[in-house]
């Protein structure tokens, strides 16, 4: 089965004031790492990019960068441009990840994905707070549903009436994410993970 992973990275990043997945983690941005992580789980990686288009060419040099064209429609314009390259090329299955969080890894993108694998299931999402979290998987059976998605809505309505799906707890720490200045200096500060 393939799996397409696409790292979502076409917002203004308002919040940040800054493109926030360019953020040095671990010694290189933080989008490379979300990717480089990415890469060793999943059949292909992408990045839907929009707004800094031109700097993630600048920065990101081994993934295909795909721009999103629609970007100012809000994620739900990047989820549905991940499924359409997913559909195109023949994927079972498309993999929605942020560009925020800087603690997805290697073992996170492997739970998700071997948890889609064995249950056989329309979607596998995390679950952090009594809510859908991403990284999320979907099966090509619901690449339809996520095509009808609009505004700045992600696939979390989609998630909530598909009936065939499992949610995954037990990961807070590993999906934390930096929406603000004052989240990444608090991540500088020392946060360590409870693991």
């Amino acid at each position: 089965m393939k799996i397409l992973a696409s790292v979502l990275a076409a917002g203004k990043c308002s919040r940040f004031g800054y493109p926030k997945f360019l953020i040095p983690f671990e010694n290189r941005p933080l989008i490379q790492k979300i990717v480089d992580e990415s890469e060793k789980v999943f059949d292909k990686t992408v990045v839907i990019s929009g707004y800094y288009h031109d700097t993630l060419k600048g920065v990101l040099k081994e993934v295909q960068i795909l721009f999103n064209e629609n970007f100012e429609e809000g994620m739900s314009s990047s989820i549905k441009k991940a499924v359409l390259i997913s559909k195109i090329n023949k994927f079972d299955a498309v993999c929605i990840i942020p560009s925020d969080m800087p603690f997805l890894c290697e073992y996170v993108f492997s739970v998700i994905k071997n948890t889609f694998l064995e249950k056989n299931v329309d979607a596998v999402s995390f679950y952090k707070k009594n809510t859908p979290t991403p990284p999320s998987i979907f099966s090509k059976r619901v690449f339809d549903r996520l095509l009808m998605i609009d505004g700045d809505r992600g696939a979390r309505f989609v998630l909530r009436d598909l009936k065939n799906k499992v949610f995954i707890e037990g990961f807070e720490d590993y999906l934390i994410d930096i929406d603000t200045p004052d989240d990444y200096i608090a991540l500088l500060k020392g946060y360590q993970l409870n693991l």
